[in-house]
């Protein structure tokens, strides 16, 4: 009796403790560990800049970016128009004030060295078809360095407050994407593979702004949600299998 007793004890500690554990590798896989970006490889991703044809300015934006690195997670929130795509809540008048091909691009990081010169010739797909070859790339390196779209959805009305800035009254879509750290946005938007697809996102939008947030209150941090399931689910099987039978 003793012994079934010590067994059942022992049952009960891993069904704690084996979810708890794997939450935990998966914790120290999802955060940064590695602290902010060095020298080095700010210096290495600057020359990684320049040989996929950035120009200085965008390249001197990317630099700043990088040395104000902290080590932490952010989020990028972007705000999307596809080409030939309606806006949400746009009329006649705002849609004819919205400028059009890549005069309306707006990047925080690092463009094409000559916007000016537009979207290049793809073959005449839609831009939702162009998007999707963008994101067939895009995703799985996200996904690799536990990095991954928080929050996505449509536009439903055009801007409600807006000042300051001129062609942005009207989107289609926004998205807020987490990435890890600074050094996994990098290794993302400066391999050579990642610059050959990134026309496709060019050619595919009529409009764009990408800011990096760092995020002061994010219920949705994966950890979080992750452990407050293992912990829902590991009290609902320790009630059901160590309930007291009745009276």
């Amino acid at each position: 009796m003793a012994m079934f007793s010590k067994m059942l004890r022992r049952t009960r500690f891993w069904l704690w403790a084996g979810p708890l554990l794997a939450w935990s590798a998966f914790c120290f896989w999802y955060t940064n560990t590695a602290g902010p970006l060095s020298a080095e490889e700010i210096d290495r991703f600057t020359a990684q800049a320049r040989q996929n044809d950035r120009s200085e300015t965008p390249i001197a934006n990317l630099r700043r970016f990088m040395k104000e690195d902290d080590g932490a997670q952010f989020l990028m929130v972007n705000l999307l128009l596809l080409a030939g795509s309606s806006a949400a809540g746009a009329d006649v008048q705002t849609a004819a004030n919205i400028p059009s091909g890549a005069e309306a691009e707006v990047e925080v990081l690092a463009g094409p060295n000559d916007p000016s010169s537009g979207p290049p010739a793809l073959g005449g797909e839609p831009a939702a078809a162009l998007m999707d070859r963008y994101m067939a790339h895009m995703l799985p390196a996200m996904l690799r360095r536990a990095s991954h779209p928080a929050l996505v959805g449509p536009a439903v009305f055009q801007a409600m407050d807006l000042a300051g800035i001129e062609g942005a009254q009207t989107w289609g879509s926004i998205g807020v994407v987490r990435y890890r750290s600074r050094r996994d946005l990098m290794e993302i938007a400066l391999n050579p593979v990642f610059a050959g697809k990134h026309e496709f996102k060019i050619a595919a939008l009529e409009k764009t702004i990408a800011v990096p947030m760092a995020p002061a209150l994010y219920f949705g941090d994966l950890r979080l949600l992750l452990l407050l399931v293992i912990l829902a689910l590991a009290g609902l099987v320790d009630a059901w299998r160590w309930r007291r039978p009745s009276p």
